[in-house]
Protein backbone atom coordinates (compact mmCIF):
# COMPACT_ATOMS: atom_id res chain seq x y z
CA UNK A 1 0.00 0.00 0.00
CA UNK A 2 1.47 3.66 -0.86
CA UNK A 3 -0.42 6.30 1.01
CA UNK A 4 0.63 9.79 -0.25
CA UNK A 5 0.24 11.94 2.62
CA UNK A 6 1.72 15.31 1.51
CA UNK A 7 -0.51 17.25 -0.09
CA UNK A 8 -1.42 20.90 0.26
CA UNK A 9 -4.77 23.11 -0.49
CA UNK A 10 -5.91 26.61 -0.52
CA UNK A 11 -9.08 28.08 1.31
CA UNK A 12 -10.61 31.12 -1.25
CA UNK A 13 -14.27 30.72 -0.36
CA UNK A 14 -16.89 32.32 2.05
CA UNK A 15 -16.63 29.84 5.49
CA UNK A 16 -13.25 27.95 4.22
CA UNK A 17 -10.90 30.49 4.65
CA UNK A 18 -8.86 32.78 2.56
CA UNK A 19 -4.85 33.74 2.59
CA UNK A 20 -2.78 36.40 3.26
CA UNK A 21 -2.00 39.47 0.39
CA UNK A 22 1.87 38.44 1.11
CA UNK A 23 1.30 34.85 0.26
CA UNK A 24 -0.66 35.75 -2.59
CA UNK A 25 2.08 37.81 -3.91
CA UNK A 26 4.64 35.21 -2.97
CA UNK A 27 6.63 33.47 -5.62
CA UNK A 28 5.79 29.92 -4.19
CA UNK A 29 2.11 30.62 -5.07
CA UNK A 30 2.51 32.64 -8.26
CA UNK A 31 4.65 29.88 -9.62
CA UNK A 32 1.73 26.93 -7.53
CA UNK A 33 -1.51 28.98 -9.81
CA UNK A 34 0.82 28.91 -12.88
CA UNK A 35 2.12 25.31 -12.97
CA UNK A 36 -1.04 24.13 -12.29
CA UNK A 37 -3.25 26.51 -14.14
CA UNK A 38 -5.36 28.04 -12.23
CA UNK A 39 -6.65 31.66 -12.25
CA UNK A 40 -6.77 34.71 -9.98
CA UNK A 41 -7.39 34.30 -6.32
CA UNK A 42 -11.14 33.22 -5.35
CA UNK A 43 -13.46 30.51 -4.94
CA UNK A 44 -12.96 29.28 -8.48
CA UNK A 45 -9.28 28.68 -7.49
CA UNK A 46 -9.73 26.97 -4.72
CA UNK A 47 -12.47 24.63 -6.83
CA UNK A 48 -10.24 24.41 -9.53
CA UNK A 49 -7.36 23.30 -6.88
CA UNK A 50 -9.52 20.68 -5.58
CA UNK A 51 -10.45 19.28 -8.99
CA UNK A 52 -7.20 19.38 -9.85
CA UNK A 53 -5.75 17.41 -6.76
CA UNK A 54 -8.48 14.95 -7.17
CA UNK A 55 -7.28 14.19 -10.54
CA UNK A 56 -3.72 13.72 -9.79
CA UNK A 57 -4.93 11.55 -7.09
CA UNK A 58 -7.45 9.63 -9.60
CA UNK A 59 -4.81 9.41 -12.14
CA UNK A 60 -1.54 8.31 -10.08
CA UNK A 61 -1.60 4.31 -10.50
CA UNK A 62 0.85 3.20 -7.72
CA UNK A 63 -1.20 5.64 -5.11
CA UNK A 64 -3.66 4.11 -2.87
CA UNK A 65 -4.98 6.70 -0.69
CA UNK A 66 -3.67 10.26 0.08
CA UNK A 67 -4.40 12.01 2.84
CA UNK A 68 -5.16 15.81 2.66
CA UNK A 69 -4.32 18.32 5.56
CA UNK A 70 -4.72 22.14 5.96
CA UNK A 71 -3.13 24.40 8.55
CA UNK A 72 -5.22 26.97 9.64
CA UNK A 73 -4.19 30.19 11.21
CA UNK A 74 -5.70 33.47 13.00
CA UNK A 75 -4.73 37.09 11.96
CA UNK A 76 -4.95 39.10 14.35
CA UNK A 77 -3.16 42.43 14.26
CA UNK A 78 -0.67 41.60 11.72
CA UNK A 79 0.45 38.46 13.76
CA UNK A 80 -0.34 34.81 13.00
CA UNK A 81 -1.29 32.68 16.03
CA UNK A 82 -2.52 28.68 15.12
CA UNK A 83 -6.29 28.29 16.16
CA UNK A 84 -7.18 25.80 18.80
CA UNK A 85 -8.41 22.44 17.99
Amino acid sequence: MVIDCHVHVCAASPGHGSLSESLLKSLPFRFMQWRLGVGAYGPETERAMEAKLAETIAQTERLDAAVVLAAAHVVRSHRHSKCPG
